[in-house]
């Protein structure tokens, strides 16, 4: 297995469709403006961050009456953008990967066009020359 196929094992992509309040996507707008993302880009980051803050809290609550310095939100923070940057990241690799997938193939099947027009042209100057020839022959 190389390492596209571990880093990519069960991988695949899935399109989510939600409705928001009009204000929360402005919101949303104004964040991918502020940090240039595209809008795939930003739900991507919005998403993975939300995901990761949900399960570190998660994990955090289960520490009952211990408490929560600053260290520790600053681990969960980075955590969190860690995540992040990593679904992000790797979204692009998939979807990077299988459009180089479609170019090879599409590379193969051209490279045949090419070898089979490269054999029919030596055919048809071979067959030109021939023809050439033969009206010098007949009398």
């Amino acid at each position: 297995m190389d390492n596209d196929e571990k880093l990519f094992a069960g991988a695949a992509s899935h399109a989510l469709t939600f409705s928001l309040l009009e204000e929360t996507y402005q919101e949303f707008l104004a964040l991918c403006h502020e940090n240039d993302w595209s809008q795939e880009e930003g739900l991507l980051i919005v998403f993975a961050n939300g995901l990761a803050y949900l399960k570190n809290e998660r994990d955090f609550s289960r520490w009952n009456g211990q408490n929560r310095d600053d260290e520790m939100r600053r681990l969960a923070r980075y955590g969190n953008e860690m995540n992040a940057m990593y679904s992000v990241m790797k979204f692009r690799a998939f979807n990077y990967r299988e459009a180089v997938r479609t170019l090879e193939f599409n590379v193969t099947g051209l490279r045949g066009m090419f070898d089979h027009a490269e054999a029919t042209i030596e055919r048809l100057r071979a067959e030109n020359e021939r023809l050439k020839t033969e009206p010098a022959r007949k009398p």
